[in-house]
């Protein structure tokens, strides 16, 4: 078993919108890149990060990957709820002005 699916999980909540709960960090980031990039580029891609209660920089490059692939398919990754330990990381890295953070 990895030791990552004990950290974190991801939920389908309807077609293209997922929630991710727990950690992200080494373990997990690989996780969230095979479950995520299975979901068509050209669509965009809701990810509700309201119960993640840590995040690395691994995270933080999979998040930015994920928002590159969809860009690049003139689509849009939509992060929402987002925790406060994702948010305070976010605003550090200066990535709030370059993700789409749903109000």
């Amino acid at each position: 078993m990895n030791p990552g699916t004990e950290r974190l999980r991801i939920s389908q909540q309807s077609e293209g919108a997922y929630a991710l709960v727990g950690e992200i960090d080494t373990h997990t980031a690989p996780l969230i890149s095979s479950e995520l990039n299975e979901f068509p580029e050209e669509r965009s891609l809701h990810i509700d990060l309201a119960q993640v209660t840590f995040i690395d920089s691994s995270g933080l490059r999979v998040l930015i990957e994920l928002h590159k692939s969809r860009e690049a398919a003139n689509a849009k990754l939509v992060l929402e709820k987002i925790s406060p330990s994702v948010e305070k990381l976010l605003q550090i890295t200066g990535l709030t002005d370059h993700l789409h953070i749903a109000e």
